[in-house]
């Protein structure tokens, strides 16, 4: 798109180039203000969010030592995570990205089964390469 202008004060007063702010309203859907992010445009009748949730479906801490950046999680491949997926059916759009978070330690589970692991280093567990919770997962929880 190209605006031609004939003077400054003409782009000034031009609607095109008027900004708007949202209104955070994520203290009106959830406590959890941190992970969950909701902000309006009155002006546009427009609602954007941002829900947190790094594997899409269920996850939980399974080191025995506590959680860090590398512990070994837990992960239910075929049960989404309520936590974002209660949230989206009021929304024309999403947008799902997500992936990162599968390089790490991880159990698979399906019908709360074990199926075998990701860089877990557990003897006796079937080994899964790296995408097999991403492949398994993804179409799981959408």
């Amino acid at each position: 798109m190209a605006s031609v202008f004939f003077s400054i004060n003409c782009l000034e007063s031009n609607a095109f180039f008027q900004v708007t702010y949202p209104e955070d309203i994520s203290y009106k859907y959830t406590s959890n203000t941190d992970y969950f992010k909701r902000w309006l445009y009155a002006d546009y009748n427009f609602t954007i969010a941002a829900f947190w949730s790094p594997f899409l479906v269920e996850a939980g801490y399974a080191d025995p030592n506590g959680h860090s950046l590398n512990s070994l999680m837990n992960l239910y491949l075929d049960k989404a995570d309520e936590a974002w997926v209660s949230e989206v059916e009021s929304f024309d759009y999403v947008i799902i990205s997500a992936g990162q978070w599968f390089f790490r330690p991880l159990i698979y589970y399906e019908n709360n089964q074990v199926v075998g692991c990701h860089n877990c280093n557990i003897q006796n567990m079937p080994a899964l390469p790296k995408y097999y919770g991403y492949r398994i997962g993804l179409p799981n929880s959408v």
